[in-house]
């Protein structure tokens, strides 16, 4: 298993999430917020659900 600075590694798996669409990101002056899309969340859990029963 590689291991770089964690960092490094926490900000590939914002950008992926960011990517996916369960994080939206917001610029407030030098910060960079990430939040949940609860929303956006919760529609790919009932996809996933409906996928799993059907």
């Amino acid at each position: 298993m590689r291991r770089g600075r964690p960092e490094l590694v926490v900000s590939r798996h914002l950008k992926a999430l960011k990517k996916a669409g369960p994080v939206r990101v917001e610029r407030q002056g030098n910060f960079v917020l990430y939040r949940l899309d609860i929303e956006r969340v919760e529609r790919l859990g009932t996809a996933l659900m409906n996928l799993m029963l059907v």
